[in-house]
């Protein structure tokens, strides 16, 4: 070997005893690194509250019915905050990746359709649901999960002995959410520290005004042009208000009424077929902002049949035809705040 090749490769040699002595360190620091534990935040009864700091999510577990566990889990993104439900059985047998329609019979008396999708053949995850959906379950009485009209999949007694302890287990949850994930500095800091993050939070953030609520008593709102004969009965379940909004289908005429929970209203409408759009909620803001942007569901009214949607108000035989509407008997597809 030459004297110039034997320098060459002394040099070589150096450099690369340099550069592991500068690269190492790092290395071997975030290789030691340890990674973020569950915490337990605390206990509510028989549910116990933990933070999830590797999901940014808090969640409460409760084992019933022998041997479904459910959670529910609370999380945080810079888009905003989300809840999820997941339910385990060791003796289900679900296909892996199966999506199916579970639905919600809660405390309020509404019953909420949400998608599942087996995770494995004993796991069932939700899509991310509704805070008014949260909140329904915090009433004081039974609530089920079902698939279809008989099979079901988990039952939550309601305890006389602790009436409010779902609804304080829920307050924990968002306080958790609120504590070890809303105001981190990781969480406050996130949209300033790179520029496509700051972006992405831009695009989904929405300036929301201030609200104040409104007060208001059952009644119609709106009445349409024409002699109201037609009778219309509408009774709610406890829980949430209600506002209803008629749309005939030939002048596009409309007729908007306000119900308050767990009560009923009777009125009269003109003759003619209707589409039936709702609002249910909390508190009401007034008729433009609702129950709120972020608290307000809307939905279609559709009959038992689960195909029409279509009410017709007529006369027969010299009398005059209508409807009594019983909000927690008929079916509620969810619809686009903008449909409403």
């Amino acid at each position: 070997m030459t004297a110039r090749k034997k320098m060459f490769r002394t040099m070589c040699l150096a450099s690369t005893a340099a550069l592991a002595i500068l690269v190492s360190p790092a290395i071997a620091e975030r290789a030691i690194e340890p990674p973020a534990k569950p915490t337990v935040y605390t206990q509510v009864g028989s549910w116990k509250i933990t933070h999830h700091p590797e999901n940014k999510s808090c969640n409460a577990a409760d084992v019933n019915m022998g041997s479904t566990t459910v959670i529910l889990e609370a999380g945080y993104k810079t888009t905003g905050a989300w809840w999820m439900i997941l339910m385990t059985n060791p003796r289900w047998t679900w296909t892996w990746g199966q999506d199916m329609e579970l639905f919600l019979d809660t405390p309020s008396g509404k019953s909420w359709g949400v998608q599942f999708q087996a995770r494995d053949s004993t796991t069932l995850l939700s899509e991310k649901v509704s805070e008014s959906l949260i909140a329904s379950l915090t009433g004081s009485a039974d609530f089920q999960i079902r698939h279809g009209d008989d099979k079901l999949v988990y039952w939550y007694h309601y305890a006389e002995d602790s009436p409010t302890q779902l609804a304080e287990v829920i307050q924990k949850l968002r306080e958790c959410r609120r504590e070890k994930i809303e105001s981190t500095p990781e969480m406050k800091s996130w949209a300033y520290d790179d520029e496509t993050a700051r972006n992405l939070h831009e695009a989904h953030t929405v300036v929301r005004p201030q609200l104040t609520p409104v007060p208001i008593k059952t009644g119609v709102l709106h009445q349409m042009k024409g002699r109201a004969v037609a009778p219309l009965r509408i009774e709610t379940p406890p829980g949430q208000d209600y506002l209803l909004k008629l749309v005939d289908v030939q002048n596009k005429d409309e007729m908007v009424i306000y119900v308050s929970r767990e009560s009923s209203y009777v009125t009269k409408v003109p003759f003619g077929t209707y589409r039936i759009h709702g609002a249910v909620g909390q508190t009401w803001y007034g008729e433009k902002h609702r129950f709120g942007p972020d608290t307000t569901t809307h939905f279609r009214l559709v009959k038992k049949d689960g195909k029409s949607d279509q009410f017709t108000f007529n006369q027969a035989e010299g009398k005059a035809h209508g409807y009594t509407i019983q909000l927690v008997r008929f079916e509620t597809p969810p619809i686009k705040a903008d449909e409403f």
